[in-house]
């Protein structure tokens, strides 16, 4: 088998991957780099991990792969895909503003608040993805109207496995539209209560990324056989999910979210990461246990791509219950900007 992954890229993701979770303290991470125009997985890598040769030393838990086997709730990093959809439905501009988004919303018997308990009256669509703000998107929610919102999950693929040539893939199995309670149709404008695998997530950001198609990830190039004869496996036709202008739209708001949000304090430390346009958001999910939230465990996160104008990779980083700090900007974004300069630097994209 010829593969996709580039071993040096490889070696660059595991090296701050293993860094990222030791100085964070986290219990595992996984990172992808995948190319958003044929799906081609670069590299891959998720810790804690075993050793094939001696699989026998460790325990049967870790033979899976979290990248495809694991689910989990991305947080905000879900946010700009459902963004995209009501800027292609044209339900929204980047400026248009939030008329409720003074202060906590009240759905049914929950109160929705912000991540940091502040409230910014009349955001813009770009201020609210800047902001990482849960009652704006609630307002995007609304705005789009739930059977276009729930059309969009199953069109960004996050309904179905994505068609990668892995073996162990788990898939989300959507609840019948009329099966969501007000509070679910909610929480699922900022990626709590929808459960997805790393895959589903990067190739989704990937679609904005590449103009508006969904592509099928690989990690598979060619087949040799044993008469020497090389067989190029097929890149899968990607369907249209928004339309190209929706995908350039959304991709100026991630770089103006990349330079103002949070994640401007991690890329600031890297001086030479300033001079490329970056398109990213980070993300803070809370970790469903029994029932209810775990209160002292989160998944950090950070999904983008870059560079903006011609993107040559999307990247996903993402932490499993840092003990250290709990934000994805803090924590995923250090790793993910460190990847980032190293993967421009590898393919000598000038600025």
């Amino acid at each position: 088998m010829v593969l996709t992954i580039d071993r040096s890229v490889q070696l660059i993701v595991e090296k701050h991957l293993l860094q990222g979770i030791a100085t964070w303290k986290a219990s595992g991470g996984t990172a992808i780099v995948m190319d958003p125009k044929n799906g081609n997985i670069l590299a891959a890598a998720s810790f804690p991990r075993y050793d094939p040769k001696n699989y026998y030393l460790y325990q049967q838990s870790l033979y899976k792969d979290p990248m495809v086997s694991q689910l989990y709730e991305p947080g905000s990093i879900m946010k700009p895909m459902l963004m995209a959809a009501a800027i292609n439905e044209g339900r929204l501009t980047p400026e248009t503003r939030c008329p409720v988004c003074a202060g906590p919303r009240v759905i049914g018997s929950y109160a929705v608040h912000t991540f940091d308990n502040h409230y910014r009256p009349n955001l813009t669509m770009t201020e609210v993805l800047i902001n990482s703000d849960n009652t704006g998107m609630i307002f995007v929610g609304e705005t789009l109207g739930f059977p276009k919102l729930y059309e969009y999950l199953k069109r960004f693929g996050f309904s179905q496995k994505t068609g990668v040539d892995l073996q162990g893939e788990q898939s989300e199995i959507f609840r019948p539209i009329d099966k969501w309670y007000p509070i679910d149709r909610a929480t699922v404008t900022f990626g709590q209560g929808i459960a997805v695998n790393s895959l589903q997530m990067i190739r989704g950001m990937a679609v904005i990324a590449n103009g508006g198609r969904l592509v099928v990830p690989r990690v598979v190039k060619a087949i040799v056989d044993s008469a020497g004869q090389t067989k190029e496996t097929k890149v899968k036709q990607a369907p249209q999910v928004i339309s190209a202008q929706a995908a350039k739209i959304v991709t100026e708001m991630l770089v103006r979210v990349t330079a103002e949000s949070e994640l401007r304090w991690p890329r600031d430390k890297m001086p030479s990461i300033k001079k490329y346009r970056i398109a990213a958001k980070s993300g803070t999910a809370q970790i469903p246990i029994a029932g209810h939230y775990d209160e002292g465990r989160t998944t950090g996160s950070v999904l983008g791509f870059g560079p903006a104008d011609n993107p040559r990779f999307v990247l996903l980083v993402k932490l499993d219950s840092p003990l250290v700090r709990q934000w994805g900007s803090d924590t995923a974004g250090p790793i993910f900007f460190s990847i980032m300069q190293d993967l421009l630097n590898y393919y000598n994209i000038n600025p």
